[in-house]
This record gives structure tokens, C-alpha cells and sequence, in this order.
């Protein structure tokens, strides 16, 4: 099938396809090449989603770099959107991927992916890593205004230097009265307008911190504010997202 769907979430965009991945041996390639800003339709991600039945969606996401991702929150919340958009649901859904089922639900709020519990490590003072679906190293907070993405990068790139190779990487700062947000993606290697894990990991740090309050918003460096907060022996994610276009693709 050549037709292809465009969504964001937060800034962070996706390929949506219909239907199952290529074969193992063609879809890092196949990933690759659409995603290839000015080269290709350019994204961040591409995700495959195909009905199950009236609530279950089986879903494929990848990183751009072609590696798997499936517990890629915001391509999950696309997904999800791309689904209510295509008539396939209502106001919730499972979605099934290789590695997991993750509830979803679409409200005026946005759409919402609930994950497991996340594994939280302290590794530096007020320095964590927090696992969702990959590592995130959220580094200390600051009380004050948001480095520059120009400082943020050389930051990211002098910790690559000392060490810090299989992480996504993620600051924090409180100013004006709210935390903001800067994401660094392990793979692709650039800054990303926002990370779905990313900002859960930064509400599991700051509850580590004992700074989380019931929830938690991030404005991410896209602009976009996601809202975290934990719920049982899980926690949501909440934030918009939209179906932006529709295409086909050329022999």
C-alpha cells in the first residue's frame, strides 16, 4: 500500500501506514529512507497500525535510524489519533505492540497512553535514569530560565564524549512558574521538539526529588505541553495530537 498519513504530537512527527511492517531485512531501510527530511516525507518516526477488532490496534513504531520503538509514547499517541480520525475508534483503545498493550483514550484534553511503572535508578546527585522502554538520563533541575538549544546540544554531545552512549538525555528548568523541557534522542542524535518517555521520565525524576506535585505539565521545546501523572502502578501521558495531511507515495 502507497498511501501514508502525517501526525505530530507535541512537534514530534510520524509517518503513519496502514497495515504490518515490511519484512525484517527491508524495514529499517524502508524506515530510513521515509523519514529522510527533503529527501524523503521527513519525520521523526515511522509507525505501521492495523485494526484488530473494535478497541485493539496492532502497532509498529520506529525511530528514524530504522530501529524498533515501540514503546514510543508519542508515536503511540499518533496512532491512536490517526485510528479516531480513520473511524477505527471511538474514546479508547489497546494498542499492541511487539514489546507490549498500551491503553490509549482521546479526550478534549488530547490523547492519552497509560505505560507501566517506569524503573528509576539515582546515578549522580539529583541525576537519574529512568527507564521507559529505553534509558533517559534526566539531568539535575534548574530553578531558572531554559539553556539555549545551541548550549543543550553541546551539553548532549560533551556527555556522548564522557560517557553517556545509550541514553536519550533530557533537561529540566522551573521558570515563570513552569517546568520546561529539552530532549535529546539516542539514535538520531538531534534535539527533538518533544519526547512522549522523555517526559515521563523527567516527572518519575522530579517525584524522586519529592517536586511532583499530582501531576505535572512540561512545555516542551516545541512549544507543546504534555501532562504527566502517575496513576496506580502506571502513569499516563496526556497532550495533543493531530492527523496533518495524507499522501501517496511514488513508484
Amino acid at each position: 500500500m502507497n498511501s501514508f498519513y502525517k501526525a505530530e504530537a507535541g512537534g514530534n512527527d510520524f509517518v503513519l501506514m496502514e497495515g504490518g511492517p515490511p519484512p525484517p531485512e527491508r524495514v529499517a531501510g524502508a524506515v530510513v529512507a521515509l523519514c529522510r527530511r527533503r529527501w524523503g516525507i521527513g519525520a521523526d518516526g515511522v509507525v505501521w497500525l492495523e485494526r484488530a477488532d473494535a478497541d485493539t490496534l496492532r502497532v509498529w513504531p520506529f525511530d528514524s535510524d530504522g530501529s524498533a520503538a515501540s514503546g514510543c509514547v508519542n508515536g503511540l499517541r499518533c496512532a491512536a489519533r490517526l485510528a479516531r480520525h480513520l473511524g477505527w475508534i471511538r474514546e479508547a483503545a489497546r494498542l499492541e505492540t511487539p514489546t507490549g498493550t498500551y491503553p490509549a483514550s482521546i479526550d478534549r484534553a488530547g490523547v492519552t497512553v497509560r505505560v507501566p511503572e517506569p524503573v528509576v535508578r539515582e546515578v549522580g546527585p539529583e541525576e537519574h535514569v529512568v527507564t521507559v522502554a529505553e534509558d533517559h538520563l534526566v539531568l539535575p533541575p534548574v530553578d531558572g530560565p531554559m539553556m539555549s538549544s545551541a548550549a543543550f546540544r553541546e551539553l548532549c554531545l560533551g556527555l556522548r564524549e564522557s560517557g553517556a552512549k545509550d541514553v536519550n538525555i533530557h533537561c529540566l528548568a522551573y521558570h515563570n512558574a513552569a517546568w520546561h523541557l529539552r530532549s535529546w534522542e539516542l539514535g538520531n542524535e538531534v534535539e527533538t521538539l518533544s519526547c512522549g518517555s522523555g517526559t515521563l521520565a523527567a516527572a518519575c525524576a522530579l517525584r524522586e526529588l519529592g517536586r511532583l506535585p499530582d501531576s505535572v505539565s512540561f512545555v516542551t521545546a516545541g512549544g507543546a505541553v504534555l501532562t504527566a501523572h502517575p496513576s496506580g502502578h502506571a502513569w499516563e501521558l496526556t497532550g495533543p495530537s493531530r492527523v496533518v495531511c495524507r499522501g501517496e507515495l511514488c513508484p
